[in-house]
């Protein structure tokens, strides 16, 4: 997979982002990735797409309208992530307690899937998807 990670450039967000990546509905290729378990928080926003998880894979398809923000944390097993359609993302992987410098209160939000998703009534989606 092609997939451009990016360090932050801002010398005040290294100590807390190790890195982002970005794709593009022209991204078409390949579909599908294996992520292995680590101790980042990892924050995604997906522009006219959702996303499926059963077992140990997360499908991410288009869902015209829908703006999707969903944090994934603390798995155990390797997931695959395969990509049904092109779609807009962004994730950003956050060193550990770095996401905590954002987010207050960030505890509330670990449940026991390791993915917790915003709904479009949570402050946080409102502020960053809808503002």
């Amino acid at each position: 997979m092609r997939i451009q990670f990016y360090e932050p450039i801002a010398e005040q967000l290294k100590p807390f982002i190790e890195g982002y990546y970005v794709r593009l509905k022209s991204d078409l290729e390949p579909l599908h990735y294996l992520t292995f378990p680590n101790n980042y928080n990892i924050l995604t926003f997906l522009k006219d797409a959702n996303f499926a998880q059963s077992n140990l894979e997360i499908s991410i398809f288009n869902d015209p309208n829908r703006y999707n923000l969903s944090l994934t944390y603390d798995y155990s097993w390797p997931m695959r992530v395969e990509y049904l359609d092109a779609v807009e993302e962004l994730t950003i992987y956050f060193k550990p307690f770095g996401l905590n410098q954002f987010i207050p209160q960030l505890q509330q939000y670990y449940i026991n899937t390791g993915i917790f998703v915003f709904d479009a009534e949570h402050s946080l989606y409102i502020h960053y998807l809808q503002g």
